[in-house]
């Protein structure tokens, strides 16, 4: 509220006035206009003043009203802010526990790194050494190799001209083998040795056992066919004695043909004795075993050759 609007204002102001009227009533002379004038702002102006009064309570409610809205937005705001500031806190929060979420991963990629570091310079250890390993191997390979081939050559010799018991087999088996071994193919060398070793272990089976079969034999050419019992001495020799018994053949060890049927009176009388036993015809009996001539002479070189060497003597 003004202050020109307070009723006690107008009250002093008229009183002063007065006053200064009374003092000043001997030197001016009062006139009719001044006093009307006076006596209209006196009677006029207090209900002006009362109206402006009677304004007053609608304008403090308003301003009251505005100071509520102005608080309760204040208080609004306030509440807002809280509400942010737990957000961001609850946000902050979040971010912090997913570092260390991510911290804790980040540890556990690095630990798989290195283990994976350390599995991978293992494996390229392993690997120069597998290398080391196969240059030594592809050396011995070729090494053994190239003496192998040599005693192949010789056992396809052997097989060439000893006894027809699955000759054309073992030819080509042993022929496979001599090809294989000259290769410049280290792996087609390294099976070649393998498949040397099976056919010697092979060999020395045949060698050490003797077989007795029933097949037919082909005779003449192949223009006469004779049904025998054919009986196989280890690899030292094989004959055949023919069902009825009048046909008697021995190994030729020939390239020509495959049997002999020159065989004198009593070689016939020991390969009929060695048929029974094996048939059970007779009891067991020691029987000479007819030996071809070559096979006799190449036992006696490899003696000979021995007892040079100092690898026996003639007593052995």
């Amino acid at each position: 509220m003004t202050r020109h609007g307070c009723p006690s204002f107008w009250r002093g102001v008229a009183q002063r006035t007065n006053r200064r009227r009374r003092e000043n009533v001997g030197s001016v002379k009062a006139r009719p206009a001044t006093a009307l004038v006076l006596c209209l702002v006196f009677c006029v102006a207090p209900p002006a003043f009362g109206q402006e009064n009677q304004d007053e309570p609608d304008g403090g409610k308003q301003l009251a009203h505005k100071i509520h809205e102005t608080v309760e937005a204040i208080h609004a705001v306030r509440l807002e802010r809280l509400r942010l500031q737990e957000q961001h806190e609850s946000n902050v929060g979040e971010i912090e526990r997913q570092i260390e979420r991510l911290r804790d991963d980040l540890e556990k990629t690095d630990a798989a790194v290195r283990e994976e570091a350390e599995k991978l310079h293992a494996v390229k250890a392993q690997v120069e050494q597998d290398k080391r390993a196969k240059r030594a191997a592809e050396l011995l390979v070729s090494q053994v190799a190239a003496s192998v081939l040599d005693a192949a050559g010789r056992m396809a010799k052997r097989v060439s001209a000893g006894i027809p018991y699955r000759k054309a087999q073992r030819q080509e088996q042993i022929g496979r083998v001599v090809e294989e071994l000259g290769d410049s193919d280290l792996l087609v060398q390294a099976d070649a040795l393998t498949d040397y070793f099976s056919f010697c272990a092979e060999e020395l089976r045949l060698a050490g056992s003797v077989h007795l079969w029933n097949e037919p034999v082909l005779l003449d050419g192949g223009k006469r066919q004779t049904h025998t019992y054919q009986v196989r001495l280890g690899l030292v020799n094989q004959f055949f004695v023919s069902e009825d018994g009048e046909t008697v053949g021995l190994a030729a060890r020939r390239t020509d043909r495959e049997w002999d049927l020159q065989v004198d009176r009593s070689r016939r009388r020991q390969l009929r004795v060695i048929l029974d036993v094996l048939q059970q015809r007779r009891p067991p009996e020691i029987v000479p075993v007819p030996c071809p001539a070559s096979a006799v002479r190449r036992a006696a070189k490899n003696a000979s050759d021995d007892q040079s060497s100092g690898r026996g003597t003639p007593e052995d």
